[in-house]
């Protein structure tokens, strides 16, 4: 859902529950129920990556360098690009 920019909404839809419960039962009752799920994985799990990155950053021997660059296309989708130089 996130990688491909479509909409939380989008996971309740019945084609997409039934496609997934064909494929695996079990995943049926880890599915969530609502695009506030979603929404809260995606916010968890961006929060676990930002501590590991950070701890990356701090704990290297080298310096680092970020360049950022941040974009919107013309259909409104917006990016975000992280680069890390490593200098030694």
């Amino acid at each position: 859902m996130v990688l491909n920019n479509i909409s939380f909404t989008r996971a309740l839809l019945e084609h997409l529950i039934c496609l997934i419960s064909l494929l695996n039962p079990i995943a049926i009752s880890l599915y969530p129920t609502s695009p506030a799920t979603v929404s809260k994985w995606v916010i968890k799990d961006a929060k676990i990556i930002s501590k590991r990155v950070k701890h990356a950053l701090y704990t290297t021997a080298s310096n680092i360098s970020l360049i950022l660059n941040i974009w919107t296309l013309p259909n409104y989708i917006a990016f975000l690009g992280i680069e890390a130089y490593f200098i030694n």
